[in-house]
């Protein structure tokens, strides 16, 4: 995603999981980023690791409903982060963002 994106719309990546679609398993979030709104990575069943790169933006209800495996990772010294955004856990992040491994 491009640095000067300050907001993700609505469905910006719905269904990114699908066969037509790329399997989106990693998304880094610039530090431009102000508002996600609702569904923005709606049924992303495959998505596991959302970094954000600046403070937490405003989010909508269920950004991430149907991509349930989400771990959001957040960059030292920002701010607005608790134990959940988007109703997913979150973690500081550190060098090397760990990647979900297949069952």
């Amino acid at each position: 995603m491009p640095d000067g994106v300050t907001t993700i719309e609505s469905e910006a990546f719905v269904y990114c999981s699908g066969a037509e679609y790329t399997n989106l398993t990693k998304v880094t979030i610039p530090a431009t980023v102000t508002h996600i709104e609702s569904y923005a990575f709606w049924g992303c069943t495959n998505l596991t690791v959302v970094c954000f790169e600046g403070n937490a933006p405003d989010v909508d209800p269920n950004i991430f409903n149907g991509a349930d495996h989400v771990m959001v990772y957040y960059q030292p010294g920002t701010k607005g982060w608790d134990e959940k955004f988007g109703g997913r856990p979150t973690a500081l992040w550190r060098q090397q963002i760990p990647t979900r491994s297949s069952p």
